[in-house]
């Protein structure tokens, strides 16, 4: 199960530790607006003009997936490791808390809040909570809306503050969780 947890962060470092990851404050800074050589990626950011051409974002999406899939593994599986409850539930915690943070980051940068011609519909991104072996983000997946999306997170991010102590360790703790769930309903 410890061994999950760790492959479960492994897996949301990568969304870290990519170039990709500096998106948000990219966008009209102006730094990365250069047009030439290797960077018109990055003026797509500047101009909040992505084409389906850029691998980065496409490279984001499924790195995020890979996590929650990652963390779909624990949630569902973790009850069968003959363990203690008191070892079971912050590991439950970290699951729930890390499934519920990258929804978050898929809604805020996926989700549209409307589209034309679908009166108004809020489409957010895909919600898997099943441990699907073959899903990493498929772009054919009919998505769900920004509503239902955000509604699991405040679900997940519940759970977690349920199971997770509330002293401050390595991973999250019940105060990353609530900190998290409170920048949930501002950004909502």
């Amino acid at each position: 199960l410890d061994m999950a947890i760790t492959g479960m962060y492994n897996k949301y470092y990568q969304t870290n530790a990519r170039v990709f990851r500096a998106i948000y404050v990219w966008c009209a800074d102006d730094v990365t607006a250069h047009s030439g050589g290797n960077k018109s990626r990055f003026s797509e950011y500047d101009r909040f003009n992505f084409n389906s051409g850029n691998t980065d974002i496409l490279e984001m999406y499924q790195l995020y997936y890979q996590t929650i899939k990652a963390c779909n593994y624990v949630i569902n599986n973790a009850e069968r490791t003959p363990v203690e409850k008191s070892f079971l539930e912050p590991r439950l915690g970290q699951a729930y808390f890390l499934r519920a943070l990258n929804y978050f980051e898929l809604v805020r940068f996926f989700g549209k809040q409307y589209e034309a011609g679908k009166n108004n519909t809020q489409l957010g991104v895909p919600i898997v909570l099943k441990t699907v072996t073959d899903f990493n983000g498929d772009l054919s997946v009919a998505r769900n809306t920004v509503e239902e999306v955000y509604t699991q997170v405040i679900k997940d991010l519940n759970e977690s503050i349920a199971n997770l102590p509330e002293e401050n360790s390595f991973y999250a703790d019940a105060y990353s969780a609530k900190a998290l769930l409170s920048r949930v309903y501002l950004q909502k």
